[in-house]
């Protein structure tokens, strides 16, 4: 809250979209939390310089957000794929965290669920938070899967990273019980669940990686804070709309991933990219930075 309040009383950067300044907070919060919890808490002082100049260097776009036009994809076509007894496995740990909530799931419900028995369950894991970490990073993975290959065959990378964004929340917004797994019930999970949260946001070094490199002084926390920071959007959007509607903050994420890298003007027109303008809108857009084709 004091950081997004001293940011709106900053006059360039006043009409910073809200959803963006609850996205940086978010970010921060959550490099804190992998910080402290990750054995950390003694690089923080280094990073507080890192994360100020991240911080401020959101500036007022020369127009607003726009809603994109979109559609919600089918529930399940992006449908995750596993085989066999893991397939049924994660199926039920899914069906029950969705019913019962992670703390109150069982072991026998896991195995009553998956048809199974427990002697095939602890063929593969140990415990119930072993099949549900499991099953978190098969998801992950396969959200990424879906997002890397728009964002390594778009020669512009501002308009590669919003493909990748869009390709990611399509498929979240496609899989909406995996989607309140993998953003919302993996909080309960504790701190067993912290490092395969860090390395969930694997994505965003592989999309960031160009803009890293137009911004030496932002490093590898901001960009752990931007992964967050999206990660947080996503969250908010699925408490209070529902995964379904997850492409409506696709111009948001695409906002906060460029801004610190390409400045507002860019950041906010590959944002709006595709968005029904507003009679009032007279906004310039700026062109994309043409990059040579990633192998």
């Amino acid at each position: 809250w004091l950081l997004t309040e001293a940011l709106g009383r900053s006059a360039e950067r006043a009409a910073v979209p809200p959803a963006v300044s609850s996205g940086v907070v978010g970010g921060i919060r959550a490099l804190l939390e992998f910080k402290v919890g990750g054995g950390e808490a003694a690089t923080l002082p280094d990073a507080m310089p890192e994360l100020r100049d991240w911080a401020l260097s959101y500036r007022n776009p020369p127009a607003p957000l726009r809603r994109p036009r979109t559609r919600p994809p089918a529930p399940g076509t992006a449908r995750l794929v596993v085989h066999d007894h893991v397939d049924r496995i994660f199926g039920a740990v899914a069906a029950g965290v969705d019913a019962k909530g992670y703390p109150a799931l069982a072991l026998d419900d896991i195995v009553r669920g998956a048809s199974a028995s427990l002697t095939t369950f602890y063929q593969h894991f140990d415990n119930k938070e072993q099949a549900f970490l499991a099953a978190y990073d098969s998801a992950v993975a396969q959200a990424d899967a879906a997002a890397t290959p728009p964002f390594r065959w778009t020669k512009s990378w501002p308009q590669a990273v919003r493909a990748a964004l869009e390709a990611y929340l399509s498929f979240w917004a496609a899989e909406p019980l995996w989607a309140r797994i993998a953003m919302v019930d993996v909080l309960t999970v504790g701190a067993a669940a912290l490092e395969h949260r860090r390395r969930a946001l694997g994505l965003f070094e592989e999309i960031l990686a160009p803009g890293v490199e137009l911004q030496p002084g932002l490093g590898p926390n901001v960009v752990t804070a931007i992964g967050g920071g999206v990660h947080h959007l996503i969250r908010e959007q699925i408490r209070r709309r529902g995964p379904e509607h997850l492409l409506q903050i696709l111009p948001a994420a695409t906002f906060l991933a460029l801004a610190p890298f390409t400045g507002p003007d860019e950041a906010i027109a590959v944002a709006n990219k595709g968005a029904p303008r507003s009679s009032s809108n007279t906004a310039r857009r700026a062109s994309g930075t043409r990059r040579g084709r990633r192998p």
